[in-house]
C-alpha cells in the first residue's frame, strides 16, 4: 500500500486514480478516526471510502483476503483484481498496461 500511495500522485486524475475502500470501518459507524489511523499506518496516501452496503455489494462480496486491489475502467467495469501486496514497480507495470489499452 505504500507503493500505491507513492503512485497516487504520479498520474493525472483524468487518466488514473487510486481510491481505497476501508473494509474495517463502516460508513456511519463514527469511526473516522480509526479509518484515518489505518491510512497513516499503511502509508496508503490516497482518497478512501468507508464501507457501506452498496460498495460491499458492488465489490466486496467475493473478497477473501485483504488487501485486494481492483482495476476499474471509466465505465465501472472491473478489469482485474489483485489479491495481496505487490512492489511499487509491479503496480507501475500493471497501471501502464491498462493505460496503454
Amino acid at each position: 500500500m505504500p507503493g500505491l500511495g507513492e503512485l497516487a500522485g504520479v498520474y493525472s486524475p483524468e487518466k488514473f486514480q487510486i481510491i481505497g475502500i476501508i473494509s474495517d470501518v463502516q460508513e456511519g459507524a463514527g469511526e473516522t478516526e480509526t479509518a484515518a489511523d489505518l491510512i497513516t499506518q499503511t502509508g496508503a496516501d490516497y482518497p478512501h471510502l468507508l464501507l457501506n452496503e452498496s460498495i460491499y455489494n458492488a465489490f466486496l462480496t467475493d473478497v477473501t483476503a485483504v488487501p485486494t486491489t481492483f482495476f476499474v475502467d471509466a465505465n465501472g467495469e472491473i478489469l482485474d483484481a489483485v489479491v495481496g501486496a505487490m512492489e511499487k514497480s509491479e503496480w507501475e507495470e500493471m497501471i501502464h498496461g491498462f493505460l496503454e489499452e
